[in-house]
């Protein structure tokens, strides 16, 4: 078995899913991935940062490998759990397409709008 990253475990669900979706659906599953994607980024930040808790700046530091720059994120635990629990509504539409997609089950996928992550 193979064993791919995140970013490209994104880029063959959007390839999978996109070549068995109507086009009306297209959208919405690109919507999805990039929603993925963007998540991911949060979680390289998270795992791979440094975190410090000075009590004058709290937060995980972390260096951008494009930019190299160190900038400061997440002082508060409640901005990580807010991404936690988009991450868990995020695993539930992948699932739902996945369901619809192979099962025809449409009532697999949720009619929730996409927030999405902004990146940093």
């Amino acid at each position: 078995m193979r064993i791919h990253d995140f970013a490209m475990t994104c880029t063959i669900a959007d390839s999978v899913f996109l070549s068995r979706a109507p086009d009306q659906f297209h959208d919405r599953i690109r919507k999805l991935i990039k929603a993925c994607r963007a998540l991911n980024e949060h979680r390289v930040k998270i795992v791979h940062g440094f975190w410090h808790f000075e009590t004058d700046s709290k937060g995980v530091a972390h260096h951008s490998r494009s930019s190299l720059q160190l900038v400061n994120h997440y002082q508060t635990p409640e901005e990580v759990e807010k991404l936690a629990d988009e991450a868990e509504l995020l695993i539930e539409d992948v699932k739902g397409w996945g369901q619809y997609l192979t099962q025809g089950v449409p009532s697999a996928v949720r009619r929730r709008p996409l927030t999405g992550f902004t990146r940093d």
